[in-house]
């Protein structure tokens, strides 16, 4: 099981990700659980318990950028 996250503070436009994402992965036979976060902060701090086989973010939020939490993401 493929664990994907998708963090964007945009809610409508994680969803439609999401359903896209989910399509493809059909499309292919492959399981997998798409997780939708719209508090960047919330997934930042959520990093240290969960993990994940893919994660997409938007790069331009308003409380971290992408940029930040992938750098935290390297130190983990």
């Amino acid at each position: 099981m493929i664990r994907i996250a998708v963090v964007d503070d945009d809610e409508n436009f994680a969803k439609m990700y999401k359903r896209e994402i989910a399509k493809i992965f059909m499309m292919y036979n492959v399981e997998c659980n798409i997780y939708v976060h719209t508090n960047p902060k919330f997934f930042q701090s959520e990093l240290s318990f969960q993990s994940y086989d893919l994660i997409s973010m938007d790069i331009d939020m308003p409380t971290i950028t992408g940029i930040q939490i992938a750098s935290d993401l390297r130190s983990i």
